[in-house]
This record gives C-alpha cells, structure tokens and sequence, in this order.
C-alpha cells in the first residue's frame, strides 16, 4: 500500500471483507468549501483526522447540520474520544479556541486501534440506537499505564459552535 491513497486502499479491504456494502472514498482533502457537502449525505460522522483544524472543522459542520460524529485524536500512547448529538457538548465548548498544532508522536498503531475500536462502537450504539454514548463527556486511554479515564464535558453558553443549538 506504499504510495497509494489511503481511501483507494481502505474501501478495496472493505471491499474484499464485505463485497455487499458500498464504499465511496473521498480522495480531496476536507476544506469549508466541501466538507458540508460531503458530510450532509451521511448519519455518523467518525472523524479520524490529523489535523486539528479539519476536527473544528468536522465538529462545525456536524453541529450546524445536527450530524452525530465521534472526535478521536492520538498521539504517542495517548488517545481520547467523545462523541456528539444534537443537544450535548461539542468539541468547542471542550476547546475553546484551536489549540496550537502539537507535534505529533507516533502514530502508534495500537491505540489508534484502540480509539478507532471505540468510534465504531458509538457509531453502532448511534446507529441501533443502543446503550450510552459518550455525550458530554472525553474518554481518555493511556496506555502506557492502561488507565481510561472520562471526564466530563458541560455545554458551553457561549460555545462559538453549539450556543444556539
């Protein structure tokens, strides 16, 4: 898979796993030209990006249209998530502002595995609308000392994303 795109390597595996479902990659980068477009035509959104401005980015569109996604970042052996409704705390009223852009360790395969695991989990629980999502709260993993933690997450008033929602 060397110097191949991810999105033409990811739907020809899901493709061989399940030949029954239909897979539309998006080879363009996400920009606020495109991104509501392309995020309107789905029900969950799973936001696995590495970019901390296409996570605002996932998260205010997802807001102003009242799409569901689930916010994942790592880096090294850390991972959090937390997921978003129509109603609950959004990665805004988290941050406030866009943090300045880290460097990134890794990625560590693993516990991108690990909150990737959990995204597709929320998505499902969403989808069949079964058990607790992670609403209003961060999961954090660590796993250097294996230790998860949640935290709660409160609805900012003045949230820039979500005040009016």
């Amino acid at each position: 898979d060397l110097n191949r795109p991810k999105v033409l390597s990811a739907q020809e595996k899901l493709m061989r796993l399940n030949p029954n479902i239909e897979v539309t990659p998006h080879y363009k980068m996400l920009s606020d030209k495109n991104a509501s477009k392309i995020i309107s035509r789905y029900d969950f959104i799973i936001d696995a990006t590495d970019s901390l401005s296409t996570k605002f980015l996932i998260n205010d569109v997802c807001v102003s249209e009242d799409k569901a996604f689930s916010y994942g970042g790592i880096n090294g052996f850390q991972g959090a998530t937390m997921t978003h409704i129509k109603g609950s705390a959004c990665l805004r009223c988290l941050f406030e502002n866009l943090p300045d852009e880290e460097p990134i360790i890794g990625p560590i395969g693993a516990i991108a595995g690990i909150i990737g695991s959990i995204q597709a989990l929320e998505a499902i629980k969403f989808i069949t609308d079964t058990g607790n999502l992670l609403t209003n709260s961060l999961l954090t993993v660590d796993s250097l000392t294996m230790e998860l933690n949640r935290f709660g997450i409160s609805k900012r008033t003045n949230c820039t994303s979500c005040h009016d929602k």
